[in-house]
């Protein structure tokens, strides 16, 4: 049929098939220490609109919804990384401001982040401590790596001078790896920490 699921695959239960929101596709993107999973999954109905999920470990579906859910406009969103906290990122389009990365609670729902002055952002991991790390434009219309959390909002962690970089995984001490433009015009990994800033 052509139609893509979501699956959680464990040793005891083998592939098991997590579903949709009522729609034909889904895709998993992480997976926590609790078993909980995001991703995407589409809603029924003839517009197709794929929006961020979060599955439980009993299975359950729960919509995460989009940023700007209740303004005119069609919008979707997709979540990319969860925490043991249950604290999920991701990025969301058809916001009121334009594409934004998110942080999801239970408690407050979905956030903008924001982003370093230009118009689109996206979140792709978080750590425990509720930092989050990602890409956003600038001002200038330069896509930059950033770090954010609750006590600094975003900060923008440079590149290795060229004029773009990202930022795609952080762990427990803070520590920020990525992709970022050289002067050369070549694309290097790098290594970013508060002590010594982006690195080779």
């Amino acid at each position: 049929s052509g139609l893509e699921h979501a699956f959680l695959w464990t040793a005891a239960t083998g592939t098991v098939d997590l579903g949709t929101l009522g729609g034909e596709r889904s895709g998993a993107e992480a997976i926590n220490d609790l078993g909980q999973v995001v991703g995407h999954a589409e809603r029924p109905g003839p517009i197709h609109t794929s929006v961020a999920v979060l599955w439980t470990p009993t299975g359950q579906a729960i919509d995460l919804g989009y940023l700007g859910e209740s303004f005119p406009g069609f919008g979707s969103s997709r979540a990319t990384d969860i925490n043991n906290s249950g604290q999920v990122v991701g990025v969301s389009t058809s916001t009121p401001h334009g594409t934004r990365a998110f942080l999801w609670t239970e408690a407050g729902g979905m956030v903008d982040l924001g982003t370093l002055g230009g118009d689109r952002s996206a979140a792709d991991a978080i750590n425990d401590a509720g930092q989050v790390v990602g890409r956003a434009d600038t001002s200038t219309g330069e896509e930059h790596a950033f770090l954010w959390s609750a006590a600094t909002g975003m900060i923008d962690l440079g590149t290795l001078g060229g004029q773009s970089s990202l930022a795609l995984g952080i762990n427990a001490s803070g520590h920020v790896v990525g992709r970022a433009d050289v002067e050369s015009g070549d694309i290097h990994a790098f290594l970013w920490t508060p002590a010594d800033g982006i690195t080779l």
